[in-house]
């Protein structure tokens, strides 16, 4: 496997990616809702957007920051991008299919419930993929909201001045701060790393993994 600095950043950057992705979604949607209480909850958006941003930006720099140079990529480093590869153009290319199918049949109110869905289930193989249990319980989530939508929610109704099968799915992206789970378990390792990396200089052992200290048990 990877060192933990390789695969730390990646982490990190993703999270910030899903923050942006997932933010400008529900932000859309609360702006599309026009109501007092959306304006409200979209100004606490805003500034927990600020709060996931600036810990990712500050995972990146501690990790990058950590002892050590970043090791060359490994063979099964280029095996997991190939495969990661495949996984997004995959997930592209049943978002464009999808969307053109309902295009055609006349339910564009259902693309982004359907895209939501589509995102959720491209984080289960990514989940086995980069060893990252809670990418099951996200990709599930995402599914799960999308499914809700479409099964209890009539096509037609609003919320405020936006189409529910948008705004929720949507806001669905947001919810239970996915996110921020992923910043701070990126962190939390980030944090890990460093501190690992003290008792090895301590006792003058430079190369030896961090993955051996744990399983001898070993301290400065």
């Amino acid at each position: 496997m990877e060192s933990s600095k390789r695969r730390t950043i990646p982490l990190a950057a993703a999270a910030l990616w899903l923050v942006a992705i997932s933010a400008a979604f529900a932000i859309l949607s609360l702006a599309m809702i026009g109501t007092s209480a959306a304006r409200i909850v979209l100004a606490a958006l805003a500034v927990a957007v600020l709060v996931y941003v600036a810990i990712g930006i500050g995972v990146i720099r501690a990790v990058v920051r950590s002892p050590g140079a970043v090791p060359p990529r490994t063979p099964e480093g280029r095996i997991m991008t190939r495969r990661f590869v495949y996984v997004v153009v995959a997930e592209v290319a049943a978002i464009m299919v999808a969307n053109a199918i309902l295009a055609i049949a006349r339910h564009v109110d259902a693309i982004v419930p359907m895209d939501v869905l589509i995102v959720g289930i491209h984080f289960l193989p990514l989940a086995r993929l980069f060893r990252v249990p809670r990418y099951y319980t996200m990709g599930a989530l995402f599914c799960i909201v999308s499914l809700l939508v479409l099964a209890l929610v009539p096509a037609n109704t609003q919320i405020g001045s936006a189409a529910a099968w948008f705004a929720l799915p949507a806001l669905g992206l947001h919810s239970r701060g996915v996110g921020d789970c992923r910043v701070q378990s990126a962190r939390s390792l980030a944090v890990h790393k460093r501190r690992s990396k003290e008792p090895t200089e301590a006792v003058g052992v430079v190369n030896l993994p961090i993955d051996s200290f744990a399983k001898q048990g070993l301290s400065a």
